[in-house]
């Protein structure tokens, strides 16, 4: 039968001649062949026969079975392979020493691969990370598929920011739009009104009191139109707390601009009111 050599982290080596029936890995004191150290489960591996080939079975450990540096649930062993298990390294030798021909017989059978072929994997460089933890080829070739996933949901993450963002504040151009269609109707009201305050300014100037009135009343029912429009299109964008929403602030800015201009208009009102009252006396 087949031999297991045990390289303890010790320095110490154990040789142990595999089981007809195979051999049980583990720390539990029923193992056939016991081990201590870290990482190790009670019954963490078997290894055995099977159709006259060496088999090794990881028995669902927490820290899994390595073979040759890569993770294994069931794997076939030759001569001159490696099982760590829990940090403790075991070799594979043969009953007696096998022929180089059976060597490159069992690895044939293995996968198709020459003695060469075995070589050149067994002597393969593994990259080192994270402060010189060794990965095999598998092992790197899995990193690689998180990162690429990882930066992939970062993309989609971003393109969804940008989105939410896009519909939370319009562009510029978009703003003015609204601006221009919402002042339509209270722009044509105030100049409405500012022309026929100049026309009640000249109508006073020439004495007829009467038509300056008539005039100056219409500009001020105007200017009352233009402000009304502007407040109930404030009071709809406006927040809870009172606030203009974002975009919406030149209302309050633009009543405040016509109720100061719109004085002269209430002034001249008030005068030609008064001085048709004393006209009738």
């Amino acid at each position: 039968m087949a031999r297991l050599i045990v390289h303890n982290e010790d320095g110490t080596e154990s040789e142990h001649t595999v089981k007809s029936e195979g051999s049980t890995i583990g720390r539990s004191k029923e193992c056939d062949i016991r081990l201590e150290g870290p990482g190790l489960s009670r019954l963490h591996a078997v290894v055995e026969s099977v159709d006259g080939k060496l088999v090794i079975r990881d028995q669902a450990s927490n820290n899994g079975t390595y073979v040759n540096g890569e993770r294994v649930e069931t794997a076939e062993l030759a001569e001159g392979d490696e099982i760590k298990i829990g940090g403790i390294a075991i070799a594979v030798a043969a009953d007696g020493g096998a022929s180089a021909a059976e060597r490159a017989s069992r690895r044939r059978a293995r996968g198709g691969e020459g003695e060469d072929a075995e070589e050149r994997r067994s002597s393969r460089p593994k990259r080192k990370i994270l402060g010189g933890v060794s990965l095999s080829g598998r092992q790197q070739t899995m990193v690689k598929i998180v990162c690429a996933v990882i930066m992939f949901v970062c993309i989609i993450g971003i393109l969804w920011l940008l989105e939410h963002r896009s519909h939370r504040q319009p562009p510029v151009s978009i703003v003015r739009e609204i601006h221009v269609n919402l002042m339509d109707e209270p722009n044509k009201l105030w100049e409405d009104a500012k022309a026929l305050f100049k026309q009640a300014v000249i109508a006073e100037e020439a004495g007829k009191t009467q038509e300056a009135f008539e005039r100056v009343d219409e500009a001020n029912s105007k200017m009352d139109g233009a402000l009304e429009k502007l407040n109930a299109l404030a009071n709809k964008h406006r927040n809870a707390d009172g606030s203009m929403q974002t975009g919406y602030t030149w209302i309050d800015k633009l009543v405040t601009d016509i109720n100061m201009q719109a004085k002269a208009i209430r002034d001249l009102h008030f005068r030609m009111e008064m001085q048709l009252l004393r006209d009738k006396r």
